[in-house]
């Protein structure tokens, strides 16, 4: 389009002049566009998708982006979002397709969970609006070395946050709940929680945990302080899962509401520890 008309082969453009390009995605998968010969990095489950965002399930160990970008076939949760989600059959006037879906927001590599994708313009200024004023719901589940003191409260410790180079201490506001209590023959005891963050500072819930109630998630390597019950379980990996999104839908409106199940290892691990520490009492 050459100033809001069809242009042909030959046209002058001289200075000022708006030229526009208009595409349309007429196949079915995004592979189909753009990787033809390459295979999915790993297999990514989708929780919800429509033509403007989808939720997907981040498996823990993989990063949301790398440092080096998606080529030489590094794995990385933006790299397989074209195997996993179908491109926009559709889209509302003044909207474009993103060339590629996007993740909107992150999770450290360690944490599994739901994480929302965008594919079409308006999806994620819309949704990055959303999580840069709060407007977005987050619930996690966590196992945790031991058991608070209180069976559910609410945690205000400050949390140091880097400002220009500086750590400067922010303020922080975490709630949880206990769902679940089980002996360990490694840690004397093991916890489920819940919890969500009120604001948003970097590892808020690990830091509240670790540093403000003394009961650090099972495999944090950065906070469990690095204590014998501590090393028993880090080889398992983080147990930490983002497991609930509720948001207003960026572009419909409509309110949109996502849950992932409990990973299969939470429950693996509390299972397993509850058996041995009852079998060595039932000795």
């Amino acid at each position: 389009m050459l100033n809001g008309r069809t242009a042909r082969c030959g046209d002058a453009v001289k200075q000022g002049d708006r030229l526009e390009l208009r595409a349309r995605v007429n196949v079915t998968s995004y592979v189909q566009a753009r990787f033809r010969s390459a295979k999915a990095p790993f297999d990514l489950e989708v929780a919800y998708e429509d033509d403007y965002l989808a939720v997907v399930v981040k498996p823990a160990g993989v990063p949301t982006y790398s440092p080096g970008g998606d080529h030489g076939g590094r794995a990385n949760l933006r790299s397989c979002l074209p195997f996993a989600l179908k491109p926009p059959a559709s889209c509302r006037a003044g909207d474009e397709v993103l060339r590629r879906p996007q993740p909107v927001h992150r999770l450290d590599k360690a944490t599994s969970g739901l994480v929302l994708c965008a594919k079409t313009k308006l999806a994620a200024v819309g949704a990055a609006r959303a999580f840069a004023t709060r407007a977005v719901k987050k619930r996690y589940s966590a196992v945790l070395l031991g058991e608070p003191a209180a069976r559910r409260g609410v945690v205000t410790a400050p949390v140091p946050v880097n400002v220009k180079g500086l750590s400067v201490l922010k303020s922080a506001r975490t709630v949880y709940a206990v769902e679940a209590v089980v002996d360990s023959l490694k840690a004397s005891k093991l916890c489920l929680v819940k919890c969500a963050p009120r604001t948003g500072r970097t590892h808020q819930l690990r830091r509240h945990f670790a540093e403000a109630l003394g009961r650090p998630i099972v495999g944090d390597v950065l906070y469990d302080g690095g204590g014998p019950e501590a090393l028993n379980f880090r080889r398992s990996g983080l147990f930490f899962c983002a497991r609930s999104l509720e948001l207003d839908h960026p572009v419909t409106g409509a309110r949109l509401q996502v849950r992932t199940g409990l990973p299969g290892k939470f429950s693996s691990l509390l299972e397993r520890e509850a058996r041995r520490a009852a079998a060595l009492g039932d000795g």
